[in-house]
C-alpha cells in the first residue's frame, strides 16, 4: 500500500475506484478555497491486490491512520510550564534521559540544550518535565 496526499478535484469524488488489481481509496475529504473556488482535497491510499481484502476501505483507513501515527510520533514537540519548547520524538526522549542521568551523576542543575527556538540553558527539572510530556503525548498518539 502507498499513500498519496493532497489529491485535488473540482467536484466531490467517490470513495473507492478500481483500476485492474488496485483500489484507490480517498480518505479525509477537505474543502479548500483556491482563488475563490471551492475544491476538494483528499488523501489517497492505493491498495494492491485489493480482491484479497473483504473491506478495502477499512484496510486503507487503518493503513492511513497507522502511517499518520508514525509521522506524529516522529514530530513530537512539547512545551514546558516555563514556555520552552523541546523536541520529544523517540530519539530526543532518549537524549533527554541520557542527559538527565549524566546531570544527576555530575551534580549539574542546568545544561545547554537544543530547543525548537535554538540553543538555550535549561534546568534539569525542565528536561524531566519535557521527557514526561513527550511520553504522555506518545501515549495519546498511540491510543488514538
Amino acid at each position: 500500500m502507498k499513500i498519496i496526499r493532497n489529491i485535488r478535484a473540482s467536484e466531490k469524488q467517490d470513495g473507492i475506484s478500481e483500476y485492474g488489481n488496485e483500489a484507490h481509496v480517498l480518505l479525509n475529504e477537505r474543502e479548500i478555497d483556491v482563488d475563490g473556488t471551492i475544491q476538494y482535497e483528499y488523501d489517497k491510499v492505493v491498495v494492491a491486490n485489493f480482491q484479497e481484502y473483504h473491506n478495502v476501505y477499512e484496510i486503507a483507513e487503518f493503513y492511513f491512520k497507522e502511517n499518520n501515527k508514525q509521522e506524529l510520533l516522529d514530530e513530537i514537540l512539547v512545551t514546558t510550564i516555563s514556555g520552552k519548547t523541546f523536541y520529544a520524538d523517540p530519539i530526543s526522549r532518549t537524549d533527554l534521559s541520557d542527559a538527565i542521568s549524566i546531570a544527576a551523576e555530575t551534580n549539574q542543575t542546568s545544561k545547554e540544550w537544543k530547543l525548537k527556538t535554538g540553543w538555550e540553558i535549561v534546568t534539569l527539572e525542565e528536561m524531566k518535565e519535557a521527557r514526561e510530556l513527550g511520553l504522555m503525548r506518545k501515549g495519546e498518539i498511540i491510543a488514538s
